[in-house]
């Protein structure tokens, strides 16, 4: 995708334009993987925007909505807090952004039994020492306070 955003270089855009389309898009059933689906059709929009794109992509079957399965359902908290135990690395800022003070829970999950689970995780983050975390959601404690007031 980035070398089709940097080349002006039709004939190679319209190339691959080409090939993201027939990987991708031409069957009507694109992959579940979000950004491999973006950033084909990427390639597929630069095409269009210089007008070179092919005349075989058929510009509504590469833009969204999609019919592609949704591929997994939701893991509980369970499956994350055992995941999370098993490997902290990988999984703490999955861990963090649903169930501490992330952008994700907070903007989209976040509901009154939250303060709870709060109070709980500023206990947790400053047993294990780690006083910026608790600190940070302390201060989430405090603006979900104020916005229930």
């Amino acid at each position: 995708y980035g070398c089709s955003l940097i080349s002006s270089d039709r004939s190679l855009i319209a190339s691959l334009s080409t090939t993201a389309y027939d990987l991708v898009f031409k069957e009507g059933l694109p992959p579940e993987d979000i950004l491999l689906r973006e950033y084909a059709l990427g390639i597929i929009e630069r095409a269009n925007h210089l007008e070179c794109m092919p005349k075989q992509i058929d510009l509504i079957r590469a833009r969204p909505p999609y019919n592609s399965r949704w591929p997994i359902s939701a893991p509980t908290e369970q499956t994350i807090r055992t995941k999370l135990s098993e490997d902290k690395k990988d999984w703490h800022g999955l861990f963090s952004s649903l169930f501490t003070m992330g952008d994700f829970r907070r903007y989209v999950v976040e509901h009154p039994e939250d303060i709870e689970y709060l109070v709980r995780d500023i206990n947790q983050f400053r047993m294990e020492g780690d006083e910026t975390t608790a600190y940070e959601t302390e201060k989430t404690l405090e603006r979900f306070l104020a916005e229930t007031e």
